[in-house]
């Protein structure tokens, strides 16, 4: 039998020790770790931190409560800062403890009782590793995401969902239903069929700004545009389902990677007629400085490149580092559907 857990976010009271806590750290990091009051903690400086406040004399040592609560919440703050984790607190037949998780691969982590176990072991220069481990296990649960990602589109003659099925039937193994001035009931019926499309060829389904229509339908994502709700609201109500978000410069780049989000759709690469409002053009040159920005700021959330993509772009967009492309109409408009996806599964796999 599977057990039961609750997870809540913390209360006002807990937030206040939180702060507190946290305050701790700066006094334990400023005297021990060698290091001034910052606005964000790094693992390095925690280890130097632990090691030294742990070599002191055990007389002129702070209390092991307070090294566990102000490192251990300091940890906590490295996996929100850094990875994009959040705080909550973590209830099951064991108890209750502060927790952090990180909503787009479900994985949770407990700092304070990570440092009261290290603190028994004698581990006091550990916290590089175990922010490193954590990004490694956020990064494998991205990696299964398809690099093609089809964006549907219908036009005379072809509706969406006959787009969606020539794609299905071309291998495409992850599509989004991208309807626009349609009454809800039109989209929600649409993406169910959608969605019985998708199962039968084995393909994940995303369905593009409503998150309504993605949780009614019983898809498998959600695609949400600059203006749409956040991806930290939308999280809450569709729970572990893959959410991606639109960016243009790096300022929404950077913006999207301390939301709850699976992946960012990065574009446009040229001009499309896809989208109305279409925002500046990026080139592969755009690519280059924002994926390089990403890379020095150590964001590892994967990047697909879309708008306006031909066959002959694939190369030279993936030498950018982008994690896959999104295309509509390369697809949509070919007149040989499975011959042109398989060139592009072929340019994918290099």
């Amino acid at each position: 039998m599977q057990q039961e857990y609750e997870e809540r976010a913390l209360n006002k009271k807990e937030l206040a020790w939180k702060k507190d806590a946290l305050n701790l750290a700066d006094g334990l990091i400023e005297k021990y770790g060698n290091h001034a009051k910052s606005d964000t903690y790094e693992p390095s400086i925690l280890d130097t931190t632990f090691q030294n406040v742990m070599q002191a004399s055990w007389w002129g040592r702070p209390q092991k409560f307070s090294v566990i609560t102000g490192l251990g919440y300091a940890l906590g703050q490295v996996l929100v800062d850094h990875l994009g984790f959040e705080w909550l607190v973590y209830k099951d037949a064991q108890g209750k403890d502060v927790a952090v998780k990180h909503a787009a691969s479900g994985i949770i982590a407990f700092p304070i009782s990570t440092i009261r176990k290290r603190l028994k072991t004698k581990e006091y220069t550990f916290a590089c590793a175990y922010f490193q481990n954590l990004k490694d296990e956020i990064k494998m649960s991205t990696q299964d995401l398809p690099k093609l990602h089809y964006v549907s589109q219908s036009k005379e003659g072809l509706t969406h969902l006959e787009a969606i099925e020539n794609a299905c039937q071309a291998g495409c193994k992850w599509v989004q239903l991208r309807m626009k001035e349609v009454s809800f009931e039109v989209y929600l019926e649409t993406a169910i069929a959608a969605k019985k499309i998708c199962q039968n060829y084995g393909a994940k389904l995303s369905i593009n700004d409503n998150v309504q229509v993605a949780l009614e339908s019983g898809a498998d994502g959600l695609h949400l545009g600059k203006e749409d709700m956040t991806p930290s609201k939308a999280r809450t109500i569709v729970g572990d389902l893959i959410i991606g978000g639109t960016a243009n410069t790096w300022e929404d780049v950077l913006r999207l990677s301390k939301e709850p989000i699976d992946y960012i759709g990065l574009g446009p690469l040229r001009y499309t007629s896809t989208k109305a409002n279409l925002s500046p053009i990026l080139g592969l040159e755009g690519y280059q400085i924002i994926l390089d920005q990403m890379k020095a700021a150590e964001i590892d959330l994967p990047v697909y490149a879309i708008g306006g993509i031909t066959l002959d772009d694939i190369g030279p967009i993936l030498k950018t580092g982008v994690h896959g492309i999104a295309v509509s109409g390369l697809i949509t408009n070919a007149v040989d559907v499975a011959l042109v996806s398989e060139e592009v599964f072929a340019l994918l796999k290099g």
